[in-house]
C-alpha cells in the first residue's frame, strides 16, 4: 500500500509498487495494491482480518510518518482477528534512510532497502518454501537488502547488493515494458477533478511516469534522494541510466499500449548532469523528432522532466542547441530546483547550490522562456537562514517569471528528510512531530522541519499551509471553481499570498492577488461548470 501523504497535483499510479507487483507475480506470487489516492481500504482491512495476506507492506513517507504509522496499526488490529499473523514490511526512500526509527515503532518486522524487487521476491520465495509461521527471521536471513530485529533482539542489517547496469535495466526497463498499470483509472479521476486553465504548462491527463536514472549526482543540502542508493548498499556508485534507445522504446510501448500522450520523467535529474546524460537526451530527442516526422508518434505527444540549471550551461553560456532540440522533440516544460533567488542563501549548507549563481539562474530561465520551454521554478519559503527581505525578493522574482510564462512549485517549510546532508550535520534547530503507540505507550519524536532563524518567519511558519489552504478556498469560491485537484501554480501563488499576509506585507499580498485575478478569468470558472 501507498503512504497516505496524498497525491497533490500529480496523480499517477505508484510506479514503485507496481514494479514490485509485476516482479513477484512473474513468480506466481499474488500481490494486491492499495493506493490511498484512489482506493478505500475497507476491503483490504477485511481481507487482513480473514487471514488472506501473508505479507502486508507499505511504501512509507517521512513527511507523513504519523498517518502512515496509524494506518499500519489499523492493519495490525485487523490482522489480530485472524489466526494467521501477517509479516509487516516497509520500503521506499523513507524506510531506507530512517530504518531504525521505523523499526522502533514496534509495528514493522522487516525494512527493505533500496531497489527492493529482488529482495522481496527472495523473501517471498523463502516464505513459500518454509511456510508462514509468523517467524520472519528465517525468510529474511538469507536475503540481501533488509533490516530486521531477530529473536534475540539484535538488529540485523544486510546491505543491498551493488547496483549494476544489467540489474538496473532489468528493473527499470524489462520489468516495466511488460507491466500492466491501471492508468485509465487515474486519467479518469484527473480529467474529472483537476482545475483547468491555471498554469502555463499545457496539462495532458493521459500522462505516464518513467524512471530512467539511478540517482542524482547533485549534493543539495536539503535533499535525501542522493543518499537512497548509497545508504542502501553501503557505498557510492556511479550514475546508471537507461540508454536513449531504451527510453524511446518505453515511450513507444506506453503510446501503443495505453494511449499515452504525455511522459513525465520522474528522475531527480533526467539530464543526469554529465556528458553521457547530455548525449543521451540529445539522442533521445532526435529519435522522437524523427518518429514525429514519420508519423510514428503524434506531434501532440509531450515530455516533461526535472533538470538542473547547470545542465544548460557550458563555458558560461547557454546550451542553446540542447534547449532547441528538446523543444523540437516536445519537452514543453522542465522543473528546476531554484529554491531561492538570494545569492547569499545559495551558499549555506541548508541549500548548497554548488557551481551556480543567481545570474546563472536568470540566464537559463530567460533562455528557456525565449525557446518556448516553460520552467517550473521550485521555491522553498522557510529556508533557515532567510531574512524577510530575501524571502520577499525571491517571491517577487518568481512572480515576475510567472508573468512571463513560468510556473512555480512552492514548499512552505524546509523539511527534515533523513539522509539529507543538512540532517546529517546536526547543527540546525528542528521542529518535531510526535506519535504514540496506543497499544504499548511507546512514543516517537519525528524530525519534521528546520526552524527559521528569523523570529518573524519562525513565528508564522506553521501557519503558512493553513493560510494558503484558506486562500485556495477563497479563490475557488470567488471564481466558481468546483474541482478538487489544484494546479501547482495556483498552490504556489496561494502560498506566496499567505506568506506575505502573515509577515504583515499586505502590499506584497495584494500584488500577488492581482496576478491570480489576471490568470483566472470567466472562462476558467466556465470550464468547471460545464464538466470539462
Amino acid at each position: 500500500m501507498t503512504s497516505k501523504s496524498g497525491p497533490g497535483w500529480n496523480l499517477a499510479p505508484p510506479l514503485g509498487l507496481y514494479r514490485l507487483k509485476n516482479y513477484v507475480e512473474k513468480d506466481n506470487i499474488h500481490c494486491d495494491i492499495l493506493d490511498y489516492d484512489i482506493d478505500a481500504d475497507n476491503t483490504y482491512l477485511q481481507r487482513a482480518g480473514q487471514g488472506y495476506y501473508d505479507v502486508i507492506g507499505m511504501s512509507v513517507s517521512h513527511i507523513n510518518m504519523v498517518d502512515d504509522l496509524d494506518v499500519i496499526l489499523r492493519f495490525h488490529h485487523a490482522a489480530s482477528q485472524s489466526t494467521k499473523r501477517p509479516i509487516i514490511i516497509a520500503g521506499g526512500q523513507a524506510a531506507t534512510l530512517n530504518y531504525q526509527q521505523w523499526l522502533s515503532s514496534g509495528l514493522i518486522d522487516v525494512i527493505f532497502l533500496g531497489f527492493a524487487e529482488e529482495a522481496l521476491l527472495g523473501f517471498c520465495r523463502n516464505l513459500l518454501n518454509s511456510g508462514n509461521t509468523g517467524d520472519f527471521s528465517p525468510a529474511a536471513e538469507s536475503v540481501e537488502g533488509v533490516v530486521f530485529t531477530n529473536k534475540e533482539g539484535i538488529m540485523v542489517h544486510k546491505p543491498s547488493p551493488i547496483l549494476t547496469k544489467d540489474a538496473f535495466r532489468k528493473l527499470s526497463f524489462s520489468n516495466i515494458i511488460d507491466a500492466d498499470l491501471p492508468y485509465e483509472r487515474y486519467w479518469e479521476k484527473v480529467n474529472a477533478e483537476k482545475i483547468d486553465g491555471i498554469s502555463h504548462t499545457g496539462f495532458i491527463f493521459e500522462t505516464v511516469r518513467l524512471y530512467t536514472t539511478s540517482h542524482c549526482p547533485r549534493k543539495c543540502g536539503f535533499c535525501s534522494s542522493q543518499s537512497f542508493l548509497s545508504d542502501s548498499q553501503g557505498r557510492q556508485t556511479p550514475i546508471i541510466m537507461l540508454s536513449a534507445g531504451e527510453v524511446f522504446e518505453l515511450v513507444l510501448k506506453h503510446i501503443d499500449k495505453y494511449g499515452a500522450r504525455g511522459f513525465l520523467f520522474s528522475d531527480d535529474n533526467f539530464l543526469a548532469g554529465n556528458k553521457e546524460g547530455l548525449e543521451r537526451v540529445n539522442t533521445f530527442c532526435n529519435l522522437v523528432i524523427e518518429a514525429k516526422q514519420s508519423g510514428r508518434i503524434s506531434e501532440g505527444v509531450k515530455f516533461f522532466c526535472q533538470s538542473r540549471v547547470a545542465d544548460y550551461i557550458k563555458n558560461g553560456d547557454v546550451r542553446w542547441d540542447l534547449m532547441k532540440t528538446m523543444k523540437r522533440a516536445g519537452f514543453d516544460n522542465t522543473g528546476l530546483g531554484i529554491e531561492s533567488f538570494s545569492p547569499r542563501l545559495l551558499k549555506f549548507p541548508s541549500i548548497n547550490k554548488v557551481g551556480v549563481t543567481v545570474e546563472d539562474y536568470k540566464m537559463v530561465l530567460n533562455a528557456m522562456l525565449e525557446t518556448g520551454i516553460v520552467p517550473i521554478i521550485f521555491i522553498i519559503v522557510g529556508i533557515p537562514e532567510s531574512t524577510e527581505e530575501e524571502l520577499v525578493e525571491t517571491m517577487y522574482t518568481a512572480v515576475d517569471y510567472i508573468r512571463r510564462g513560468a510556473d512555480v512549485s512552492v514548499t512552505p517549510r524546509l523539511r527534515a528528510n533523513p539522509g539529507s546532508p543538512i540532517c546529517k550535520r546536526g547543527e540546525y534547530k528542528l521542529s518535531y512531530k510526535h506519535w504514540k503507540n496506543p497499544d504499548n505507550g511507546n512514543e516517537l519524536a519525528i524530525e519534521d522541519y528546520f526552524i527559521p532563524q528569523n523570529n518573524n518567519i519562525a513565528g508564522i511558519i506553521d501557519e503558512i499551509h493553513l493560510c494558503a489552504d484558506k486562500e485556495i478556498q477563497r479563490i475557488k469560491i470567488e471564481k466558481g471553481l468546483t474541482k478538487s485537484i489544484v494546479p501547482k501554480l495556483l498552490l504556489g501563488l496561494a502560498t506566496f499570498i499567505a506568506t506575505a499576509k502573515l509577515i504583515k506585507r499586505r502590499d506584497v499580498a495584494d500584488d500577488f492577488t492581482k496576478i491570480v485575478n489576471e490568470m483566472l478569468g470567466p472562462s476558467v470558472a466556465g470550464s468547471n461548470d460545464d464538466g470539462r
